[in-house]
């Protein structure tokens, strides 16, 4: 940090030159903001330079999380199961697609888990796998139908 005590009375700003240096600094970010931000991050593009830019491709790439809604009502279950070594179990839930759900498990040891989903109708062995992990004691986070089926 440099030594201040050596400065004299001209060389320190005056009050009104540190005030301009504000206005500028505010305006800059103004602006930085409005081309930006907002068409980057939110796909809000006020002045139309973020598209020429850009930027607005870039918040549609994002999975963004935001309210959720949905005509049916909120459920929530709650249940403990006890596996053995060499067991396993699956969890499905039947879901339409778009729907939703939120999850939260863990254990007192180790699992294989895969999450997927299989489409009404079909063939048996067919699935599509969305998070597969072979040592994990924990997760949490939601599902979001792709297509209508199980989901799990």
């Amino acid at each position: 940090m440099p030594d201040l005590s050596a400065l004299t009375k001209e060389q320190i700003p005056s009050s009104a030159r540190l005030f301009k240096a504000t206005i500028i600094a505010v305006i800059t970010a103004l602006i930085v903001l409005i081309v930006a931000v907002l068409p980057a991050e939110y796909g809000v593009d006020p002045t139309g330079l973020g598209s020429k830019l850009g930027l607005t491709g870039l918040s549609a790439n994002q999975n963004q999380m935001g309210f959720f809604t949905s005509g049916e009502p909120y459920k929530s279950e709650s249940f403990t199961l006890r596996l053995f070594p060499g067991n396993g179990t699956e969890l499905k839930a039947v879901m339409n697609s778009g729907q939703m759900y939120i999850y939260n498990w863990k254990s007192t040891g180790e699992l294989y888990m895969d999450m997927h989903a299989e489409e009404h109708g079909a063939e048996p062995d067919v699935f599509t796998s969305f998070w597969e992990e072979e040592e994990i004691n924990s997760a949490s986070g939601n599902m979001i139908a792709e297509f209508s089926g199980t989901h799990g």
